[in-house]
């Protein structure tokens, strides 16, 4: 342990609570962090003396269950668990993070995971309630928006995405499964 970097408490609300993932930057140096109860925060000098400023929170209590997000570009997309929705963060001044953009998933559907397929437009969306779905989306990463592939769907069904409610998967019967997190693979 080199440090330890207390998170600002914010008056009147609770977004600073829970510190949840860190991200570096581009810079290598410096990095971008949020909290389960959706307060974002910029770390700079972490190649020396680390400090920690608190530049955004998203209004409570809409927004609590901020997750795993997912940086690509300028872009830091945010699964907010209890808001049902995927926020488009630009940070490209990482003191004055702005929402470009959201994609709202149904009432079920408790966003918590984001992971990119490398090389292409494609993201995994996960469901970690008990809506047990992924979905697929396409990121445009010059405008900052999300849109959901129609095509990703379980056959004959209307919603979009695949259910990892079932009882039989290819390798056997074993019940439902918690799609908790998603790589893209390759061969």
């Amino acid at each position: 342990l080199l440090e330890t970097i207390p998170v600002p408490e914010a008056a009147g609300d609770s977004s600073w609570h829970y510190p949840f993932e860190i991200r570096f930057l581009p810079d290598g140096r410096s990095a971008f962090m949020n909290t389960w109860n959706c307060g974002f925060y910029y770390l700079t000098g972490l190649d020396g003396e680390p400090r920690i400023e608190r530049v955004m929170a998203m209004p409570l209590p809409a927004n609590v269950g901020c997750g795993v997000p997912l940086i690509v570009g300028r872009f830091w997309i945010m699964p907010v668990y209890f808001g049902h929705a995927f926020h488009v963060l630009d940070i490209e001044d990482p003191r004055q993070p702005r929402v470009v953009s959201t994609l709202t998933v149904d009432s079920g559907f408790a966003a918590h995971w984001i992971s990119r397929d490398p090389g292409t437009d494609r993201v995994v969306l996960t469901s970690d309630g008990d809506d047990r779905r992924i979905l697929i989306a396409r990121f445009d990463s010059v405008r900052g928006t999300l849109t959901l592939d129609p095509r990703f769907r379980d056959e004959g069904s209307d919603r979009p995405g695949v259910s990892f409610t079932r009882k039989a998967w290819p390798h056997g019967e074993s019940g439902p499964a918690v799609p908790h997190a998603a790589v893209f693979g390759s061969r």
